[in-house]
This record gives C-alpha cells, sequence and structure tokens, in this order.
C-alpha cells in the first residue's frame, strides 16, 4: 500500500511540474489515459511473472508516460 501511495504521489508531483511548464492539461490527460490504461495493482496476478515481465507491467508504462509527457509539452 504504501508504494502505492508513494507513487501516486511521484506521479501526482511530476504532472505539477510538467503543468508548470507547459501550462497545458491536454498532454497531462493524455499521459494519465496512458498510465490508466494499463493494467497495475493485480497482486496475484504479478507474483509468478518473471522479473522481465514484472517490468514490463509494473514500470514501463511510468517511463513510457513520462518520455511521452516530455515530447508533448515541447
Amino acid at each position: 500500500m504504501l508504494i502505492r501511495v508513494l507513487s501516486a504521489f511521484v506521479i501526482g508531483v511530476l504532472f505539477g511540474f510538467f503543468y508548470s511548464i507547459a501550462k497545458k492539461l491536454i498532454p497531462l490527460i493524455l499521459v494519465h489515459g496512458l498510465i490508466d490504461s494499463f493494467p497495475s495493482g493485480y497482486t496475484s496476478a504479478t507474483e509468478n511473472l518473471f522479473i522481465m515481465e514484472l517490468f514490463m507491467v509494473e514500470t514501463l508504462p511510468y517511463i513510457l508516460s513520462i518520455t511521452l509527457m516530455f515530447i508533448l509539452i515541447r
């Protein structure tokens, strides 16, 4: 639970930072939708995954979303 709260906090801070730079909500809305479109939080489903699969499910969506946000605000 603590990891979920901390990740939500970090994403919120990053969204605030990107909004202060771009002054546009559309990129933030698109990236938020992208993050929400990936399955996460399925503890029982991720218990039997290998490290690479776990990375693809839990971490890659955030990396792609932050990269997309950098592209959209420029």
